[in-house]
């Protein structure tokens, strides 16, 4: 698990996101907010970067989703890693503050 040191939680589990995330936390619109989970990168995305950057096939339907993508050979991952790295303005959240958000 991967941790940050947040003001308001001190140690915590956390997740990056896309730049677009606090706009659609603003507006209440968390329905647009597709999670992607791939080993260690834990994602939160908006549609429009999903499309930008590929992002479809890693976007996590249900808890199975993670077991299933541990087989995907190299280029499954590669391709992630470039879509990752293509994505400027990443977020880093709070797990804790997140849900606080949107609980």
């Amino acid at each position: 698990m991967t941790l940050i040191l947040c003001n308001k939680h001190g140690t915590s589990s956390f997740f990056e996101s896309c730049e677009h995330i606090r706009e659609l936390l603003k507006d209440k619109r968390y329905d647009e907010i597709k999670e992607i989970q791939a080993i260690v990168y834990h994602m939160k995305v908006c549609a429009k970067c999903i499309e930008k950057y590929g992002l479809e096939k890693y976007i996590l339907c249900d808890s199975s989703t993670y077991d299933t993508n541990l087989d995907e050979p190299d280029e499954f991952w590669d391709d992630f890693e470039e879509a990752y790295d293509k994505m400027n303005n990443r977020i880093a959240w709070c797990a804790r503050c997140y849900d606080e958000l949107v609980l």
